[in-house]
């Protein structure tokens, strides 16, 4: 069995580390994997944007796939999956959207235009979830100086691969991963607090 997961947010949010701790989650549990990570997948418009496509499982020879292959598509802004809905497997996909929002174009989205794209997300997916990205700031972001804040996204992502159960690995080997990725103890222990807690932040549509 194949396993395909698009993230995309703000090369700010640590994606490429998340690929980093992804890939040795697989390493530590033998699962085959490959990962690429790509900037500007959509306009020159969202220069700072980064897209990871990570790929799990027998037969996996290139970190890219077709339309209609991805398991999950997680978007650490409301706005960036509507780029990947085409990617999206029709009868099993996940979406999992963040609360925040960022105007990335000239200008920033109505409630109307917001209102459409959730609906548009929900008539894609099988399941839709909200990331509250928000609340876990207000939760954990006061205990980290302003430069490390950037592992409240990293570990969100984590915990929701892992809340899902979508790879069949053990909860250690995210543990260990995170801890050989992080190094710093303060960053692990408030990683940890996010994954741990992850459920209470996660709101299923």
């Amino acid at each position: 069995m194949q396993i395909n997961i698009i993230i995309v947010g703000f090369t700010s949010q640590g994606i490429h580390k998340i690929g980093k701790i992804m890939a040795s989650v697989a390493t530590r549990e033998g699962i085959p994997f490959k990962a690429q990570a790509i900037i500007n997948p959509a306009s020159k418009l969202f220069s700072s944007i980064e897209v990871l496509l990570l790929r799990f499982g027998e037969g996996v020879f290139s970190p890219r796939f077709s339309q209609r292959n991805a398991d999950l598509i997680l978007s650490l802004d409301y706005l960036f999956a509507q780029f990947f809905l085409d990617y999206l497997k029709d009868e099993s996909g996940v979406i999992i959207v963040s609360d925040l929002l960022h105007c990335i174009t000239k200008s920033f989205p109505t409630s109307e235009d917001l209102i459409n794209l959730m609906n548009k997300y929900k008539e894609r997916a099988s399941d839709l979830y909200i990331l509250k990205i928000s609340e876990i700031n207000n939760a954990y972001a006061k205990m980290l100086p302003l430069r490390n804040r950037f592992i409240i996204p990293i570990a969100a992502s984590i915990g929701c691969i892992y809340k899902l159960g979508l790879l069949p690995v053990r909860r250690e080997a995210y543990l260990e991963s995170l801890k050989a990725e992080l190094k710093e103890k303060d960053l692990i222990s408030i990683a940890l607090k996010v994954i741990n807690n992850i459920q209470r932040f996660l709101e299923r549509l």
